[in-house]
């Protein structure tokens, strides 16, 4: 079932990807009658909101300009992450799966990483963002959910945090987000979908759970509500975007205040996990990449079926819309490009691995 779930989930991610200030639609919600504000502010404003693509502004069109990197990139499935000056790559190669980058130059500073199933070798890994200043980022392979670390020194160590094995354990991989070496987020498959949850390996219950990200009862498949989680703990803010409902939820760190933006868009049919799983089904969000001022999703708005008609065609491009951690909806760029991303807050800069094209890897300019 997990390795099923997981193939499924690459060819979605394979094939999905689908501005000035504006304010949103007024709504009437549990919290009453509100709007949304183009003021940055350190409220989150709870309830549910209907916004539109007006609240974006005018789409901005993005060209990338193609970056050398010295090192073999394989674009299938592969993720990014930025942490202080660095620039880590993971891909699907034999060896070196794992390149680490300075900023600005790209010059590789250090490779390592082995496909296998031995001791320190990967199979399915995940980046995972982290609080901890001495510390890249964590590795989190998904096939023995074992967590390991980098540290700024470029050492892997693998971590001894072992995480409770739930029934549903084939699907509930996790999107996690380190705290600390004892703390941590993630959502997860669930009884009901899908949750939120806190870890602490110092408590006795190790495991809380701290926000349902279920819908709707009628969609109670874990598949149902794949998509994409992230976390800024500066601004208490999690996020957590879904891929077949074109919702996104804001909500604060313990999970206790939650706004919902809703725009216009036709539920799934609801079924079992293949039913939603199906490319025939449309996609909305399925990567985010969380920064210190700003959240960014890949939008698709399209079927993977569909999105691999327009690429036979030639028509390469993915939308990515800007949000602050309040909700507020800030831009919406075209890039022409359809790829894995990741947003360089520091420089303004957006980097793209691209699926299609031979030379994958591309930088853009983006709005301060």
């Amino acid at each position: 079932m997990k390795k099923l779930s997981l193939l499924i989930s690459f060819f979605i991610l394979l094939f999905a990807c689908n501005s000035n200030k504006k304010e949103g639609n007024k709504t009437e919600n549990n919290a009453g009658i509100s709007e949304l504000s183009n003021t940055e502010n350190n409220k989150l404003e709870v309830g549910t909101f209907d916004i539109s693509e007006e609240s974006f502004g005018n789409v901005i069109g993005l060209k990338g300009r193609e970056q050398k990197l010295d090192a073999l990139i394989n674009p299938t499935g592969a993720e990014m992450l930025i942490k202080k000056d660095f620039l880590i790559i993971a891909s699907n190669t034999k060896d070196k799966m794992f390149n680490i980058f300075s900023l600005p130059d790209f010059k590789l500073v250090y490779s390592f990483g082995v496909k296998g199933g031995g001791p320190n070798e990967f199979v399915y890994p995940l980046l995972v963002q982290t609080d901890e200043e001495d510390k890249i980022c964590y590795i989190y392979e998904q096939t023995n959910e074992k967590l390991y670390c980098i540290t700024v020194g470029f050492k892997l160590i693998k971590s001894d945090i072992k995480f409770p094995k739930g029934k549903i354990r084939e699907s509930a991989l996790r999107q996690i987000h380190v705290i600390s070496n004892k703390e941590m987020l993630y959502a997860s498959a669930a009884s009901s979908g899908k949750k939120i949850f806190r870890f602490n390996s110092d408590s006795a219950n190790s495991e809380i759970e701290i926000n349902n990200l279920a819908l709707d009862k009628k969609y109670n498949s874990w598949a149902a509500y794949e998509g994409s989680f992230g976390v800024n703990k500066k601004k208490d803010r999690m996020v957590f975007a879904y891929n077949y409902f074109r919702e996104i939820k804001f909500l604060n760190l313990d999970g206790t205040k939650e706004r919902k933006l809703v725009l216009d868009y036709e539920k799934p049919r609801s079924g079992d996990a293949v039913t939603m799983l199906a490319p025939t089904n449309m996609t909305y969000y399925w990567k985010i990449y969380p920064c210190n001022e700003s959240v960014y999703f890949t939008y698709s708005g399209n079927t993977p079926v569909n999105w691999k008609k327009l690429m036979d065609k030639g028509e390469e491009f993915i939308y990515i819309e800007q949000y602050n951690w309040n909700g507020v909806p800030l831009h919406k760029f075209k890039l022409d490009h359809l790829g894995y991303f990741c947003v360089d807050e520091k420089r303004n800069k957006l980097y793209l691995i691209s699926t299609v094209s031979e030379e994958p890897f591309y930088v853009y300019d983006i709005l301060k």
